[in-house]
């Protein structure tokens, strides 16, 4: 069965809870997007060691405290899991990230644990990332309205000088031309006085 689309809003919902659990100093080992055929959904699955220590109850009480009050999730849309779990060991082992990446989606194995479809959070990148992804997309179309100027300026120089050197092109053309052209008439003029020279002698 095709995974659903796993759409922007949530991929950034996520984000936000955690941000939020960071602030609220509990701390995660790994946390990522997992569809499940059945109910046909995506949820997010936070890892974190302090399951084991302050036991599944608690765990959520404070994932809903978490929660920003704006957010679109519920806690529904949450499942908790200590770091013990064979899948929650392959994720925090098995997921390494190049650098600049935030999310990497994985459909296949990691370690010896089958992932149908999974988007995992990159943890670390949590310090550095734009507070929202329409952050993301201003800076991203700031950069190519940049690109896009500085491309019209190089063109906009590129046909200044063109301009410029047809001009200086034009004007060597023109002055040659009136080099040839005084040139004719002189020799021209020379032709109608020889002319004239000749016909004045044989007259005599």
């Amino acid at each position: 069965m095709v995974a659903p689309p796993l759409v922007e809003p949530y991929i950034e919902e996520g984000w936000k809870l955690i941000e939020a659990l960071r602030d609220h100093e509990f701390g995660l080992d790994a946390a990522y997007w997992s569809y499940l055929e059945e109910p046909d959904l995506w949820r997010l699955i936070l890892v974190s060691r302090a399951v084991e220590e302050i036991g599944t109850t608690e765990a959520y009480r404070r994932v809903q405290e978490a929660l920003p009050a704006s957010s679109s999730l519920v806690l529904d849309d949450v499942a908790v899991q200590g770091g013990s779990r064979r899948e929650s060991q392959a994720i925090v082992k098995g997921v390494r990230f190049r650098a600049g990446e935030a999310t990497r989606r994985i459909r296949g194995t990691v370690g010896r644990e089958y992932f149908d479809d999974i988007l995992v959070y990159n943890l670390s990148a949590v310090a550095w990332r734009p507070n929202t992804l329409r952050e993301m997309s201003i800076q991203r179309e700031a950069i190519l309205e940049g690109i896009r100027q500085e491309a019209k300026e190089i063109t906009s120089r590129a046909i200044s000088e063109l301009a410029e050197k047809a001009d200086a092109i034009m004007q060597v053309a023109e002055e040659r031309a009136q080099l040839i052209l005084a040139e004719a008439e002189t020799r021209l003029a020379q032709a109608k006085k020889l002319a004239t020279n000749q016909g004045e002698n044989a007259g005599r």
